[in-house]
Parts: structure tokens; C-alpha cells; sequence
């Protein structure tokens, strides 16, 4: 039959000895699928495994052992007492004393998918730790419920249940570890501590619902997961993203009592509703890729100081819902990816507000201006919106009589958001104000000309009916006294109608110029 062919990944571990039992390898190591029964020759081998790990720490062990008992004992009543227990589960010779604060490395074993009742279970569980390392799993849900555990280098080949989980041996519990299917956890009732370093989720999703923790939550370092989902979750700790990247993130419904930090991952798309971060929230060089889907924060309450700073949301983002009771940091943000369509006016509110509260009125007056751009846009909507009730209203003027002021009032704004627009771009850009100044002294210029040598706006060859209306407005022109010294005889009403331009153009150009150069 021969020797097991599996080399140990550690140069200070031995080979096995075992005879082979499967594909060249032993009981323990050989590869097992769904169909593989945990039969008495795999209990047995790790039985084996237990004993002469206790028996490599007998000196320590023995002492105390015989100290327990109260009577001198040498080492064969130890080593019979310890196979008594491991085989038979014999508690008379207060084994499980001595192990309960005992760790125990189990390395490069390969279980079966159904081992729960197996008796070696129960003897691991009197442990105070159990370490996995190099090991594979073809269960989902880890059998040990009592003991603290922890993996290293271990292969989850279908995927991984954490709803009977309990605490982990050390922290992060999954350290290089793959999971080839989903890593799920529902309805835990105690304090549970997920912690993920250097894994690879070969899987779609990642599942948390209706779980708690009293120390360190979560750490996702460097993956590429494919569904993330969080409900109904309480962490007491902190929550860490770093390096990774997500086709869909979803929290609900959760709390956080210390940090959260998501640092350079990538998010094709991100929601997150009814969730209360009482401590930092840092979503700092992060990216959302996907321009058609939104990015939404509804619902979200930032207890302490939001960090949002050069992150970038290419599909928009909403924080219409979200509430903001710290400083929130959003210098260098990128909330659009150039198109403003599906980023929410109050969204860039809140913005434009938390530069303000902080001095930083430059970058404030940059989302002030589509803060206007969207507010633009909402009246064009009010206004379709209400000629189309007008055309489809049965009840003719009467209807229209209720609604007609107040949609009139509407449309009254529109033409100012829009002559602001073009104008100065809301006081963002002075060059646009200067060459509309530009323009209108030309357009000035000229008419002067046509009037003075022309004769075209008012000449003798007129018709007495335009002649006398035309003086008439002119005169009425006059009236305007601030600036009848600087009207131009004969043509005051259109001289006026410069000077007006002329004033809201300088203005424009003067409030521009304010916000470029304000301290």
C-alpha cells in the first residue's frame, strides 16, 4: 500500500507516516468529497493526531494531572488515562481538567463533510483553543461549537456558515484562508467575531445577517468579493475594508459602535440604509465605478465626523436621507462623475454646507453651482409637469385658476436661474461675465452707429404712428432719474436697456471675481 505522499508546508514538520489510504495519501490528507463518510478509520487517525500531541507536552501535563488527582502518578498511568479519554470519552481520569486552558494545532487534515457526532468533536471541544492550519473542509458550518478556533491557510471548498460559530482563537479568525462558495452568517444569537486577513472568495456573496460583536468585527483586506450583504447587524467594534473590491455592498438595519473605515477598494455598486455609525466613518479614495446605478445613503446617521475625501461616485449619489450631526469631510470628492443627473440637489447641499462650516468657501462655491444647475433643472420639471395638468384638466379655468398662480410664480424663477447660468455659470467663471460684457458693448456700439449716421431706429421718413410711440418711450425712459444723465438723446429706452445689462454683467463679474479671491 505504501507510505502517505503529503508533504508538510513547514520544513519543521515531519512527513507523514501513514499508510496511504486514497490517491497516494493517508485518511487524514487525502482529498474528500460531498460522499465521504467519516468512518472509524478517519476517527481514529485523529484520535491518533490529539494523543500524540499531548503526549509531545507530557512532562508539563503530568505534573499538573497529578496534582489534580492528588496522587503520584509516573507517565504510563498518564498516557493510559489520556487514551482512556480520547477513545472512550472516560472523564473519570479528569483529562478534561488539564485541557481546558490547552491550545491544540491541527495541520494539513482533510474533513469530511458530515463529522458532527463524531467523537474526536467532543474531545476538540474540551479544548480551550483549536487551531486549523493547511486544512480542508467540505463541511460548511465549522463542528466545534465550544472551543475558540481559528484558521490559517485553510480551504473552505463549500463556502462557510458562521451561524453556529462562536469566538475565534486569535484575530483576524480566517487568515489566508479560500472560500470557493459563499461565507454566510444568519440569526447568531451570541457575540460573534468575523475577522477575514489575505483570503481569497472565490464565491458571489458574503452574507452577515442579525449578528453582534464585543470586540473587533470586521477586517476584509485585499479581496475580490462578489455580493456583500450586512443585516440586522450590532458590531461593538470596529468595521475595516481596505484593497477590495465588490460588485454589490449592502448594509441595513445596523449599528457601529467604533470606527468604520472603507480605504481604496472599489464598489460597482454601494447602499446602505438604517445604519448608525457612532463613531468615525471613513470612506476615504474609495470608488463606486458603475455610472448607471446610483450610490445611496438613506436613512444613515453620522454620529461623529464622516470622512468622504477624494472618493468618487461615477453613478451619482444621494444623501437626501442622511444625517450628518459631525464635521463631514469632502475635499477632493467626486459625486457625479461629470454628469449631475442622478446626484440629488440636496446632495450637494449638504456639501456646499460642510465647506462653509469650515472656510473652505472655494471649493463650497463649486457645489453651489450645480447645487443651481440641479435647482434649474427641478423648475423645468415643475413647469412640464404643470402644462401637461393644464392640457389633461377637465375642469378648464376653474382648475387652472387654482394652480395657474402658483405655476406662473414657478416659471417666473426660471428665467433668472437660466440668465444666471449663461451669464457667470452661478458666479463660478468671471471670463464668462467679462465676455458677455464684451459682446454688449459691441452690440452697443453698433446700435449707436445706426442710430447717429444711419438714421434706421428713428429717422425723419418714419411713420408718424411709430414716430410718436417711439418719443413717447423714450420719454418714459427719461424718467428713470439715476440714469437720465447718462441716456443717449434719442435713443433713451434702448440706452437704458444697456445700462441694465451693463450693471448685471458687472455684478456678475464682481461676485465671480469675490469667490475666486475670498479668504
Amino acid at each position: 500500500m505504501g507510505r502517505c505522499e503529503h508533504q508538510p508546508t513547514s520544513g519543521a514538520d515531519q512527513c507523514c507516516e501513514r499508510d496511504a489510504f486514497l490517491n497516494g495519501k493517508c485518511v487524514l490528507h487525502c482529498e474528500k468529497d460531498e460522499f465521504f463518510d467519516a468512518h472509524k478509520g478517519f476517527e481514529n487517525q485523529v484520535n491518533r493526531y490529539i494523543y500524540d500531541d499531548l503526549r509531545s507536552r507530557s512532562d508539563s501535563l503530568l505534573k499538573k494531572w497529578s496534582g489534580i488527582s492528588g496522587v503520584r502518578k509516573n507517565i504510563y498511568n498518564f498516557e493510559e488515562a489520556m487514551i482512556n479519554y480520547i477513545c472512550s470519552g472516560d472523564r473519570e481520569g479528569n483529562i478534561d481538567k488539564i485541557i481546558k486552558d490547552q491550545c491544540i494545532i491541527l495541520k494539513g487534515i482533510s474533513f469530511p463533510r458530515f463529522i458532527q457526532g463524531v467523537g474526536f468533536v467532543s474531545t476538540l471541544s474540551k479544548f480551550h483553543g483549536v487551531e486549523f492550519a493547511d486544512c480542508n473542509f467540505t463541511c460548511e458550518k465549522p463542528f466545534l461549537k465550544k472551543a475558540l478556533v481559528g484558521f490559517q491557510k485553510c480551504d473552505f471548498k463549500s463556502g462557510l456558515s458562521l451561524t453556529a460559530y462562536c469566538k475565534s482563537l486569535f484575530f483576524p479568525a480566517f487568515i489566508n484562508c479560500c472560500f470557493s462558495s459563499d461565507v454566510t452568517s444568519e440569526n447568531e444569537k451570541e457575540g460573534i467575531s468575523i475577522g477575514f486577513s489575505g483570503c481569497d472568495f472565490k464565491g458571489n456573496m458574503m452574507s452577515f445577517k442579525g449578528i453582534s460583536s464585543d470586540e473587533d468585527a470586521v477586517i476584509i483586506n485585499s479581496y475580490n468579493i462578489g455580493r456583500f450583504y450586512l443585516k440586522g447587524a450590532s458590531f461593538k467594534g470596529g468595521f475595516k475594508v481596505s484593497g477590495s473590491k465588490f460588485n454589490y455592498f449592502s448594509k441595513n438595519d445596523a449599528v457601529f459602535e467604533k470606527n468604520v473605515c472603507f480605504d481604496r477598494s472599489s464598489f460597482c455598486f454601494l447602499e446602505m440604509h438604517h445604519v448608525n455609525f457612532n463613531q468615525l466613518f471613513s470612506f476615504e479614495r474609495n470608488l463606486v465605478s458603475d455610472k448607471g446605478k446610483k450610490s445611496v445613503f438613506g436613512n444613515v446617521m453620522f454620529n461623529s465626523h464622516a470622512i468622504f475625501r477624494e472618493a468618487i461616485f461615477s453613478g451619482g449619489l444621494d444623501l437626501d436621507r442622511a444625517n450628518f450631526s459631525g464635521e463631514a469631510n469632502f475635499l477632493g470628492v467626486d459625486v457625479d462623475g461629470g454628469d449631475i443627473a442622478n446626484t440629488t440637489r440636496e446632495t450637494y447641499r449638504l456639501i456646499k454646507h460642510s465647506f462653509d462650516n469650515i472656510g473652505n468657501h472655494l471649493e463650497a462655491n463649486k457645489f453651489f453651482a450645480k447645487e443651481m444647475d440641479k435647482y434649474r433643472e427641478e423648475l423645468d420639471e415643475e413647469r412640464t409637469r404643470f402644462s401637461d395638468v393644464f392640457r389633461h384638466s377637465q375642469n378648464g379655468t376653474t382648475f387652472a385658476g387654482r394652480c395657474g398662480r402658483w405655476a406662473s410664480g414657478m416659471n417666473s424663477k426660471i428665467p433668472i436661474y437660466w440668465l444666471n447660468k449663461i451669464f457667470s455659470d452661478f458666479g463660478q467663471n468671471y471670463l464668462l461675465s467679462v465676455g458677455w460684457l464684451l459682446l454688449f458693448m459691441v452690440a452697443y456700439f453698433y446700435t449707436f452707429v445706426l442710430h447717429r449716421h444711419l438714421g434706421l431706429l428713428h429717422s425723419e421718413s418714419s411713420c408718424d404712428v411709430f414716430g410718436n410711440w417711439y418719443d413717447k418711450v423714450n420719454c418714459l425712459a427719461s424718467g428713470m432719474i439715476p440714469f437720465k444723465d447718462f441716456l443717449t438723446q434719442g435713443m433713451e429706452l434702448l440706452s437704458l436697456l444697456f445700462y441694465l445689462i451693463f450693471a448685471v454683467l458687472v455684478w456678475q463679474t464682481v461676485v465671480a471675481l469675490k469667490r475666486h479671491t475670498r479668504r
